[in-house]
């Protein structure tokens, strides 16, 4: 393995204890590969797509302690053969 791919890897599973800073992650990878969608005001999805699996894996860890959420809140569906995009999705109910 490559220096930069150990570098990559290793600040993939790295989470930094300050709040600001996870929403700053989050706010990156939005920003990169990520999509927003309200249907009707009730439910927020949230949608990531990415070829690179230590962006999927950080983005799930950032997703889980910044809105609380855990695995099973998380669709993650592949597009066929490998190193093809990887559409990770999660939604969260509006309170009324």
């Amino acid at each position: 393995m490559s220096f930069s791919s150990e570098v990559k890897e290793e600040l993939g599973k790295r989470l930094d204890t300050a709040r600001h800073c996870q929403i700053a992650e989050f706010a990156a990878i939005m920003a990169f590969c990520g999509k927003m969608r309200s249907d009707s005001g009730e439910e927020m999805q949230i949608e990531v797509m990415t070829e690179n699996e230590v962006v999927l894996r950080k983005f799930i860890l950032l997703a889980e302690s910044i809105f609380e959420m855990e695995e099973h809140d998380f669709v993650i569906e592949h597009e066929g053969k490998k190193n093809s995009l990887i559409h990770v999705y999660f939604f969260r109910i509006s309170p009324t």
